[in-house]
């Protein structure tokens, strides 16, 4: 049986997520790959909250001046947001964005060092 996987998910109610993304597990961490072909670098942002990986901007719609009308709309305009829970052993201080020919690489490192610490117990 495959684990269910826990993190790096979204809220149901998304019904077309946009832009499209992959999530690629590392043996130090996750990259994140999202595809952005149309937008600018700067009308993009990365973030982390507390527990969540934050990817918003905008793609504008681009038509040859003079074009009379839409025949056919299949890509997707506007304002999008993605938040991405992250997993326990993600290292928020370590992420980094590097954008590649219209795609966005976010890696999100793990924490290098988890181990047990013995708590001492006050009487």
């Amino acid at each position: 049986m495959t684990p269910r996987i826990t993190f790096f998910t979204e809220g149901v109610n998304e019904y077309h997520p946009f832009p499209f993304l992959d999530v690629v597990e590392l043996a130090d961490g996750y990259l994140v790959q999202v595809e952005l072909a149309g937008v600018e670098p700067e009308a993009v942002s990365v973030s982390v909250t507390r527990d969540a990986l934050v990817i918003e901007g905008e793609r504008p719609p681009r038509y040859p001046e003079g074009a009379r009308k839409v025949l056919r709309m299949e890509l997707s305009y506007g304002r999008f947001r993605r938040e991405l829970e992250l997993p326990a052993d993600a290292d928020a201080s370590g992420v980094t964005a590097r954008w590649t020919r219209g795609l966005l690489w976010v890696r999100v490192p793990r924490h290098t060092v988890r181990h047990a610490v013995e708590i001492e117990v006050d009487e």
